[in-house]
């Protein structure tokens, strides 16, 4: 399927290298998580935890079988609902998350709705880091982020706010 397509090597390098210093400890916000091996590398890196979310079964099936053959249960939470009703409820729980990172499905227009809601909540923490994989992204005015980096590879352009 053209919607399931994992993040590139490239790519996911590119934002352990940005983040490097902020991993160790952090609770890792990893949203439409597909196969989960951003939060799983995340946690392969030194995070405490990471939340998963999404709500397709394919995928969901992927991030628990990978959960399982890491032995990472305790360090991890799958929320089986959509991104938007996770935000608002991890918002309402007052849930903080040191990195948080959104691969939404290309040619959606779901990343500048999650780069708002994200922009005016609490969940990443004071300094903490925002990425946003797209094919594109036309960040709205944001009061809080800013744009700090951004990287291509292919038609994936991965943003980086802070």
């Amino acid at each position: 399927s053209t919607e399931v397509r994992p993040t590139t090597g490239q790519l996911r390098e590119a934002l352990f290298n940005i983040c490097q210093l902020y991993v160790e400890g952090a609770r890792f916000l990893d949203l439409f998580a597909g196969s989960g091996a951003m939060g799983l590398e995340a946690l392969s890196r030194g995070a405490a935890h990471a939340t998963f979310v999404d709500n397709h079964r394919p995928a969901l099936q992927a991030i628990r079988h990978n959960i399982a053959s890491l032995k990472v249960e305790k360090e991890t939470t799958v929320l089986t609902i959509d991104v938007f009703k996770a935000l608002k409820l991890l918002a309402e729980q007052e849930a903080t998350f040191e990195i948080i990172y959104a691969d939404p499905p290309y040619g959606k227009t779901l990343s500048a709705p999650v780069l708002e809601f994200i922009d005016k909540s609490s969940l990443l923490t004071q300094g903490g880091l925002l990425f946003i994989e797209d094919s594109s992204l036309n960040p709205p005015p944001l009061e809080h982020l800013h744009l700090k980096n951004e990287r291509r590879a292919g038609r994936a352009i991965l943003s980086c706010f802070q």
